[in-house]
């Protein structure tokens, strides 16, 4: 999203002001101390986060009279959007005010919801530390040593969501020299786990070796029980055929006996 035009309506010194054509690459605001720099800074927060109890306090009412806020014109990936967002100073505890996201297109009116769409989730806190660095956090720095300035605004220029890349590298950096090693030189979580990996890798060869021994064996015992079932098959083909000749054997006296009678008669 990019911001094109301003339109302040009301803010702190500034009643009916317009910003057009605002440049694509990098527009500059210059002015004597007090001009109303950062005011028109703490619009653009107001406009896009509301007004919070501190901004709400400083900026309204206007110094001029009138109900503060105005509207943002933005060019964004979906489309050219008109943001509007006004609070009325009765209302003391209203941070939200009252807020209309306008397709500038087809004049189709939003809410809250596809404001955080145009502004791809981002909050306020990411906004002032990534895109909107004031005079107060430049102040800060007053009090603080070049090292730490220098990475006071590191943090300011890169922090996401009030995490900064400072932090992260600190806290990885104490992560692995705990791996690594321990401050007693004593061999560290790394050789630790080197020896873990290389005794795991020892107990998967054997399994693996265990495994084709148990595939082969399996294939015996499959061909086995293929032969086992033929062998008993040709067991019962004999066993009926052994009780066929014991009959036999038996009656055979009497056969013959049968046969000579009908030869007689």
């Amino acid at each position: 999203m990019r911001i094109n035009d301003l339109q302040v309506d009301g803010f702190g010194v500034w009643k009916g002001l317009t910003v057009d054509n605002l440049n694509p690459g990098m527009t500059l605001f210059y002015g004597r101390n007090e001009a109303g720099k950062t005011t028109l800074m703490q619009f653009v927060r107001s406009a896009m986060f509301g007004f919070s109890s501190e901004r709400r306090g400083k900026y309204s009412p206007p110094v001029y009279g009138g109900i503060a806020g105005g509207e943002v014109h933005a060019i964004t990936p979906i489309g050219n959007y008109v943001i509007q967002r006004h609070v009325d100073p009765n209302r003391s505890n209203d941070e939200f005010g009252d807020l209309a996201v306008i397709n500038d297109d087809d004049g189709a009116q939003y809410g809250k919801a596809q404001l955080a769409t145009l502004l791809a989730n981002v909050d306020e806190a990411i906004f002032n530390n990534v895109f909107a660095i004031g005079l107060k956090e430049i102040q800060e720095l007053n009090t603080l040593n070049s090292t730490d300035a220098a990475e006071y605004l590191y943090k300011l220029t890169t922090g996401l969501d009030r995490i900064s890349l400072v932090d992260v590298m600190r806290t990885l950096t104490q992560r692995r020299e705990t791996i690594s090693a321990s401050v007693s030189e004593a061999p560290g979580r790394l050789n630790d786990l080197q020896t873990e990996r290389q005794k795991l890798q020892r107990e998967i060869e054997d399994l693996l070796t265990l495994s084709r021994r148990w595939t082969k064996v399996a294939a015996k015992s499959k061909e086995a029980t293929g032969r086992l079932q033929e062998l008993e098959l040709q067991l019962k083909a004999l066993d009926r055929e052994s009780k066929v000749i014991e009959t036999a054997s038996q009656i055979s006296e009497r056969w013959n006996q049968r046969e000579l009678i009908i030869g007689q008669i």
